[in-house]
């Protein structure tokens, strides 16, 4: 606990002669909280800070006025006061007068002053009243000692009418001080204790003394009493370019010395470091009515003299003090700094003075080596220097800048080079420029993407960043895939591709996942580009795997020559647009789905021709065994492209109603924007996803087979590029049972309830088969229209469960049907949001 620093009452002044008139009249003061409660944010308590204020006042009103009785609900740090006691004690003194004392609060960019008087909620002032004048003339004295805005005098039912208090059942006043006490009262709030610089002002006591003035003085002008003339000067020192509050800076004035605050005086209770408080405040009363020479100075500073002709008669005189510091002017800091080993090349070369210089002089000083061209810039008041060169620095070389000692600020004051206080040296530093690249890679992009459902059960993931890495840095320990539910690591192969000089990894899982089951991926910190900048930080993906395989009819897996079954794109009659000699189609062997038994996949390039408006590549399978395989719009297309992330399109083709053969039979897919690096599963649900647009009529209704794989340009796109396809394929769905009961088998065909239900977004849609059969399962609206198509294909008779998403969804009814061996059964499920 610190010392409590007692007031002692002072001998009447003749100069400040007694002022009668407040004989037989009385005040209760109640300087709010105890102890160190409702801490500043400098470590200096409200409850400090306005016991302090009381005691200058009633020392104040003792002393200079005929007052009767001046009460204290507290007199030092150590006592707990409660409300209650408070006001009770007031009270039982029959006091005339309650004033209650406080610091405002708010955020520490805010500081005003406020009164609040007692208010009742329709608006009136609490009985007996008064409280209200009173606040009004104290407000105005208050921020004018004080010198901050006022948010003013205010009732309190009407200031905390946020807080839903003050109606006709709990009438008001809304402070309990206010409320309980039987005789007028209000309540000051003088600065906000949560502002750094006000609380530093509020430790020095003379503040403290100030504040009570405006009290006093305000007591005087509600009664119409004259205020003795107060002989009080007081200000801030400041230094004349920082702005800063001067600490230890001595102010003489008739004879009689003031020093400011001071680490050693002062702030040494609140904090441990000498240079982080200041107040620069000093404060003289009891002045004869005279005019004044002021003397101030202060270490390291040009001492200076002030005329102070007329002292304000019935208020403070305030007379704030500007300081030169004689120091000589240093460079606080700079980029580069000295031995910066990778400063950025290209950046602007920056130099940040203590003080503001001559512009002049200082540019007359610089000199970089080796030399480089540029122009200066000046801000901050001419305290910082920007050199601009006229081009980058050259990387990875060493430069060294001199700012020589005869560069000076506006002052005179040369240069103090090595920091030693005397000024006239130079300032030198060496520094190295970088590499071209000075950041770490940035994850762009991985797929499938955080969060995915139905991930297959042997992925492929795709990790792109936003620059080429170092082959060196990529270790495989870097990229792991688990699953949650025992942390087993997935076996898998990491390769490193460079697609337009930026890389994806591709994690390729050896092992088959589980179904239903969550994965996580994680990506350790430590991959590094070409200049050896390195990844920092770790990323975090989950997944969950689907609830069934493929049954899987190859097409071509392009492990073998396709010369003899694929024509090059030229000799397709629909091919036009392209730049022939950058178009063509081959196999590569480094290239391909390593999840797989492939040796090679197809390569695919393409250049676009952009001085026309139509273009197409078709890559037509012409014979061979991959076009005898048929297949009809129950399944789904499949092949894996490898993209090159230019934002091109792609899609398949099928030749409908074979063996039937003509232009108007082909049928397309929709296009798919391959914007992506790496490899990708392109899916197409015939029976889902319909058809784009071509030659044929839209319709998928007859055997399919292959026709071609197509592409197209978009237009303001990179035109050169090429994919790599590999494992096209037809394939279909088998779900996998989730609750099989082999000891029970079904009997009948049965649709049974969801669960959940209702349900937000996913449910699950669970029945029974008492014999292998086709079974096809969709989600209809109300109307009867089919808005989700979840389940075509054989399954062996059991018990399975199939799963509907409505994320896409708005709330409302709607019907599953299954349908097998012409039976339909539908139930309603509920989508709630």
């Amino acid at each position: 606990m610190r010392k409590l620093i007692l007031i002692l009452l002072l001998t009447i002044s003749g100069l400040n002669a007694q002022v009668t008139g407040l004989a037989g009249w009385n005040i209760f003061l109640d300087p709010g909280h105890s102890r160190t409660e409702n801490m500043g944010v400098n470590g200096y308590s409200e409850a400090e800070e306005v016991l302090r204020t009381s005691l200058n006042l009633r020392e104040i009103l003792l002393t200079q006025t005929d007052i009767d009785t001046v009460w204290s609900a507290r007199y030092n740090d150590n006592v707990q006061v409660s409300l209650y006691e408070r006001t009770l004690d007031a009270n039982n003194r029959s006091a005339a007068w309650y004033h209650s004392i406080h610091s405002n609060a708010g955020a520490p960019s805010h500081n005003n002053v406020l009164l609040l008087w007692g208010e009742l909620y329709n608006g009136t002032p609490d009985p007996p009243v008064g409280g209200e004048a009173m606040s009004d003339i104290m407000i105005e004295l208050l921020a004018d000692v004080m010198r901050l805005p006022s948010i003013g005098s205010r009732g309190d039912c009407s200031f905390y009418a946020y807080s839903g208090a003050c109606t006709a059942s709990w009438p008001g006043p809304y402070l309990y001080v206010n409320r309980n006490t039987n005789m007028p009262s209000e309540l000051s709030e003088q600065g906000h204790h949560t502002n750094p610089l006000q609380n530093q002002l509020a430790m020095n006591e003379e503040y403290k003394r100030m504040m009570a003035y405006s009290m006093f003085w305000t007591i005087l002008d509600k009664f119409g009493l004259d205020r003795p003339f107060p002989g009080i000067l007081a200000g801030l020192i400041t230094d004349t370019e920082t702005g800063q509050r001067i600490n230890g800076a001595t102010v003489t004035v008739n004879g009689e010395s003031y020093t400011t605050d001071t680490y050693e005086s002062l702030f040494h209770l609140f904090t441990g470091n000498p240079d982080a408080y200041h107040n620069g405040f000093y404060f003289f009363e009891d002045l004869p009515d005279s005019s004044y020479e002021v003397i101030v100075a202060a270490e390291g500073y040009y001492a200076d003299t002030l005329q102070v002709n007329t002292l304000v008669d019935d208020f403070v005189t305030f007379q704030d003090i500007q300081l030169l510091a004689h120091i000589p002017p240093v460079i606080a800091s700079s980029e580069p700094s000295a031995d910066d080993p990778r400063f950025p090349a290209w950046e602007t070369l920056v130099f940040n003075f203590n003080r503001a210089m001559d512009e002049a002089s200082t540019e007359a000083a610089f000199s970089i080596t080796p030399a480089v061209s540029g122009v200066f810039d000046w801000a901050n008041l001419s305290k910082r220097l920007s050199f601009i060169p006229d081009d980058t620095l050259a990387y990875e070389s060493d430069f060294s800048i001199t700012i020589l000692g005869t560069a000076h600020d506006v002052h005179g004051h040369q240069l103090d080079g090595n920091y030693d206080g005397i000024g006239g040296d130079d300032w030198t530093i060496s520094f190295h420029t970088s590499p071209p690249d000075i950041t770490a890679p940035v994850l762009v992009s991985v797929y499938p993407a955080d969060g995915t459902q139905n991930m297959e059960l042997r992925p492929m993931i795709n990790i792109s960043y936003d620059e080429e890495l170092e082959p060196n840095s990529i270790d495989p320990n870097l990229i792991k895939l688990e699953r949650l539910s025992d942390l087993h690591l997935i076996e898998g192969r990491l390769e490193h591709y460079v697609i337009h000089e930026k890389s994806t990894l591709v994690f390729y899982a050896q092992e088959n996942l589980l179904p239903s089951e969550n994965y996580r991926l994680r990506i350790f910190p430590g991959l590094e580009d070409l200049f050896g900048n390195a990844t920092s930080s770790g990323t975090l993906l989950t997944y969950r795997t689907a609830n069934y395989t493929h049954t899987i009819t190859t097409i071509d897996n392009f492990d073998s020559s396709i010369s003899n079954t694929w024509l090059v794109p030229q000799q397709s009659g629909s091919t036009t647009g392209i730049i022939t000699e950058l178009t063509s189609v081959g196999l590569n062997d480094s290239v391909v789905t390593f999840t797989t038994s492939s040796v090679s996949s197809m390569q695919l390039n393409y250049g676009w021709d952009q001085d026309v408006s139509s273009w197409l590549l078709r890559e037509y399978l012409s014979g061979g065994a991959p076009r005898n395989v048929h297949f009809n719009s129950t399944k789904i297309m499949q092949a894996y492209v490898f993209g090159d992330g230019l934002g091109n399109h792609f899609r398949f083709c099928v030749d409908d109603n074979v063996p039937v053969s003509a232009a108007a039979n082909h049928e397309v897919s929709p296009w798919y924007t391959i914007d992506w690096y790496g490899w990708r599963l392109i899916s197409w649900d015939m029976s889902v996803d319909g058809t784009g647009t071509w030659i044929g009529d839209g319709n998928l209704n007859g055997m399919l087979r292959f026709d071609s794989f197509q592409l197209t340009y978009e237009p303001d796109q990179p035109n050169v590029g090429v994919y790599y396809i590999d494992e096209l394929r037809v394939v279909e769905r088998n779900y996998l049972a989730l609750d099989d009961s082999p000891d029970q088998q079904p009997t009948e065909f049965a649709l049974l309830p969801n669960y959940p239900n209702p349900f937000n977004p996913w449910t699950n849609i669970p029945f029974t088969l008492p014999e292998r059969t086709e079974v096809q399962i969709s989600i209809y609206d109300l109307r009867g229209a089919e808005v989700a198509h979840i389940f075509s294909g054989s399954l062996e008779a059991g018990r399975h469960v199939t799963r509907w998403n409505a994320a896409p969804f708005t709330s409302g009814l709607y019907l599953v049907k299954m349908e097998t061996n012409d039976i339909s059964i539908t139930r309603k499920l509920t989508v709630l949001k």
